[in-house]
């Protein structure tokens, strides 16, 4: 059953003053059972709004300084600092290369933060615009990819305009600076990239913030952890437990109720969530394509050019002006670009998918587990996670990289393969993270969830009193007998509880 919007705006005046200033909403009774009161994480929500006026900021400090960029009114005499102005009015300055690529990579790390925390916004928002449709299945979906059908900032044409103004911010940061002199110690401000730049960090914005205002109200929480997510829904009704089936993993989410004999490893994400085949093979064929790229440029380089690093591909001759020449490169890079992005895209969705995994594992393990990350926590798991943080930086690594590849230089495009081979070495470690991440089976009876809800719902049959105790999984040491058979084979069960649990014991049979 979907979340309705009147599900939501029945609570209270006095429970939404309370909501703001606790953080958490009000405890529901369902079928004789309290719940406790799940985590609105209104610190998480904070974060993301004030990122978002930051790059609100960004943005249109980049519009408003490519003019300056691009034309000059005087000519500025350069010594071993400052800059000039070339014939068709780019102000160039002078930098050591090193430090140029430097500058960029520092752009391209600011410009994943920026993208991820907008991006959070929008996947918050299209997870519960998922759920009101009663469409929602995981915790963590593949936002770009899918639509919805009542939540404007989440259909088909918007996630396209997403996805065009996302590859539009990684093809202009590699396009920033462009060489103005044979020694490389000169550079150009590119005023066509600032100003894509901008409209593409002001587009993704303006997009967040429509998420928003379609999801003010109807957005219980802003948490990330898959287990709050269960909680909000078993408080609006739209799950419920269903007895029986404490030791059924997401893979047989399918299977009828009955008991179940512990296994001693669990099904891995590609065995319990099909779809996740397609982003691994576009990944690894990706990498195959770059890595042919690259040999192909190597040769032509080496062998053709008299051991030239690069080629030259000349589609525009010397004479064409600096607005065409730049805004046509533009264009192509993007195109050239569009398959990394979306691939990275991807690869974020099974580092978030491996992230809800964790966080429902760490039930069964000494120290028990919270429903909740806190107010800010979802940032706090965020950095913490290994998975994550190395996804972001190959994030920022690979558009960099893809700006040393190809690019503009005295009106020809320039394919460099000192840039296509690291290029095609980062994606070849992307293919193997995600192959890794979708492969992998952990070890011990508990049962994988890989943030499918419903299953969750299922195997949590107790709570705590407070989001913010402990719980843990375990033998809860309750045996009855098998109806119908003489053996006397006993059936225990399995569950959460507020307390420690005794290990499960593997042979036996489990129901709940």
């Amino acid at each position: 059953m979907a979340l309705e919007r009147e599900s939501i705006d029945e609570i209270s005046e006095s429970d939404r003053h309370s909501q703001e200033t606790t953080g958490h909403a009000p405890t529901t009774l369902q079928e004789g059972g309290i719940f406790p009161e799940y985590d609105k994480a209104l610190g998480t929500r904070n974060t993301c709004v004030a990122g978002l006026l930051f790059s609100f900021a960004v943005s249109i400090t980049c519009i408003s300084l490519a003019p300056w960029a691009f034309r000059g009114r005087r000519a500025f005499l350069a010594q071993s600092g400052g800059y000039t102005v070339d014939k068709q009015g780019e102000r160039t300055f002078f930098l050591a290369s090193a430090s140029q690529e430097l500058v960029k990579l520092a752009v391209n790390i600011c410009i994943a933060i920026s993208t991820d925390c907008m991006g959070y916004i929008h996947a918050t928002s299209f997870r519960w615009a998922l759920q009101r449709e009663g469409r929602l299945e995981f915790n963590s979906n593949l936002r770009l990819l899918a639509s919805t059908r009542g939540c404007a900032s989440s259909r088909w044409s918007m996630n396209l305009v997403s996805a065009f103004l996302l590859m539009s911010c990684y093809a202009s940061s590699g396009q920033l600076f462009l060489s103005a002199n044979a020694s490389q110690q000169g550079f150009v401000i590119n005023g066509i990239a600032l100003t894509a730049l901008g409209i593409g960090i002001f587009g993704q914005a303006s997009i967040a913030a429509l998420s928003l205002v379609n999801s003010h109200g109807l957005t219980p929480t802003w948490s990330s952890n898959p287990l709050n997510t269960v909680l909000v829904l078993l408080q609006h009704g739209a799950i419920e437990h269903r007895p029986g089936r404490r030791m059924h993993s997401v893979r047989s989410r399918n299977a009828p109720s009955g008991p179940q004999l512990p296994k001693a490893r669990q099904p891995s994400l590609r065995q319990s969530y099909a779809h996740v085949r397609h982003v691994t093979r576009f990944l690894w064929a990706l990498f195959v394509i770059i890595l042919i790229w690259g040999v192909v440029i190597l040769d032509v380089s080496l062998l053709r050019h008299s051991g030239s690093m690069s080629r030259e591909i000349s589609f525009y001759g010397s004479g064409v002006p600096a607005l065409q020449r730049n805004l046509t490169a533009l264009l192509i890079i993007i195109t050239f670009q569009a398959g990394i992005t979306l691939g990275l895209h991807a690869a974020e969705m099974m580092v978030n998918i491996s992230r809800d995994e964790s966080a429902w594992r760490w039930v069964a393990r000494p120290t028990g587990a919270k429903a909740s990350y806190g107010a800010f926590g979802s940032i706090k798991a965020a950095v913490l996670s290994w998975q994550a943080m190395l996804l972001l930086a190959m994030k920022a690594v690979a558009h960099w990289l893809f700006g040393i590849a190809i690019g503009v230089k005295d009106g020809q495009m320039v394919m460099n393969w000192q840039g296509i081979l690291p290029l095609s070495g980062v994606m070849l470690m992307l293919a193997l993270f995600a192959t890794y991440l979708t492969r992998s089976t952990s070890k011990g009876p508990q049962p994988a969830a890989f943030g499918h809800l419903q299953t969750l719902a299922d195997l949590i049959d107790a709570w705590p009193e407070r989001v913010d105790q402990r719980i843990w999984w375990g033998d809860k040491e309750s045996c009855v007998r098998r109806d119908g058979e003489s053996s006397g084979k006993e059936i225990r069960h399995t569950g959460t509880s507020v307390e420690k649990l005794k290990p499960i014991r593997m042979g036996s049979w489990y129901a709940g």
